[in-house]
């Protein structure tokens, strides 16, 4: 089964090279090259490496939470765990390599212990969590969040709640619980949503992408509120901190609604997008890559418009 499960993720890999085409492929891994290059270098400042480690296991754990196979993994393999070792510590060897090399010992025991306990992780929900009154409180128009949401709610409780116990014993434990779901929500933009659903706004294009954008920032300001008055009401010193973090994810939300629409097609899973909101992702845990999403949603902004105008040309 092992073999099979290898042949199902390179037929998924060649799919989503094909989606995103030669230039953007190239461009990836260029970028890829890049952020490697900086990892590594990263890696070998002392302050630094922790932070590094811990940022990569969180990202690993995100991947992990948002992963529709689960079900089909626990029939399919007998050794479920095994299959997500494996392609866990793939995803990670640009970062072993780096702890190898500067024999960060204690980082690398960190990052294994993570990916065991990332693979124990099972957060499918039942059908008893999908129907609720949080769901229900999300508006209707919000339906990229609904659908998320009633996907991932376990494991925004989850988050939610670790970074609230956390928050007792160590500073960073909210920043981290709202970066982490800042990561997790990013997903709930992979998919066109039905023509319709465009078309019953009655917007002109720019006017659609300023309500997407908006809606979407106002959407995770309130999952997040009662982390961030925790904070503050914990470390006033620091009150600064969530609202620089909230700064770097809005413009990466902004980045995100626009490279959805920028490869927009109704009632489809974008694999372009999928592929380039890593970018954004990698922008949450590596600062200095912000400006690269600034100048992607330049462009992506531009490409939605043209992309867009054939739905909603009767509103402009």
């Amino acid at each position: 089964m092992a073999g099979a499960i290898i042949k199902i993720r390179w037929k998924q890999l060649v799919r989503q090279l094909d989606g995103i085409g030669i230039f953007r492929f190239l461009f990836l891994v260029g970028l890829a090259g890049f952020l490697f290059y900086i990892l590594f270098k990263q890696l070998g400042l002392a302050s630094n490496h922790y932070y590094i480690t811990a940022g990569y296991g969180l990202l690993i754990l995100s991947i992990h939470l948002q992963r529709s196979d689960k079900q089909f993994l626990k029939i399919g393999t007998t050794h479920t765990q095994k299959v997500y070792y494996s392609e866990y510590l793939v995803l990670s060897i640009p970062l072993i390599l780096g702890i190898v090399y500067y024999r960060l010992w204690i980082d690398l025991l960190l990052l294994l212990l993570m990916i065991l306990i990332t693979g124990f992780i099972d957060f499918t929900p039942r059908a008893t969590n999908r129907h609720n009154r949080f769901i229900r409180l999300i508006p209707d128009d919000s339906y990229e969040w609904k659908s998320g949401v009633r996907k991932g709610f376990v494991g925004i409780i989850f988050i939610l709640i670790a970074g609230i116990g956390g928050n007792f014993f160590f500073e960073a434990a909210i920043p981290i619980a709202i970066l982490v779901l800042s990561l997790l929500v990013i997903n709930f933009y992979q998919t066109g949503e039905p023509e319709i659903f465009l078309i019953i706004k009655e917007t002109g294009v720019k006017q659609f992408l300023k309500r997407k954008i908006v809606e979407f920032i106002i959407q995770f300001t309130l999952l997040i509120s009662p982390l961030v008055l925790l904070f503050i009401l914990f470390y006033p010193g620091f009150w600064f901190m969530p609202f620089v973090e909230l700064l770097m994810i809005y413009f990466v939300f902004i980045y995100v609604v626009l490279l959805k629409y920028a490869f927009y097609i109704p009632n489809e899973k974008l694999i372009a997008s999928q592929t380039l909101s890593a970018i954004g992702a990698l922008s949450l845990l590596l600062p200095f890559m912000l400006p690269v999403t600034w100048l992607l949603s330049v462009r992506f902004y531009y490409k939605s418009l043209s992309n867009l105008k054939p739905f909603l040309y009767d509103f402009d």
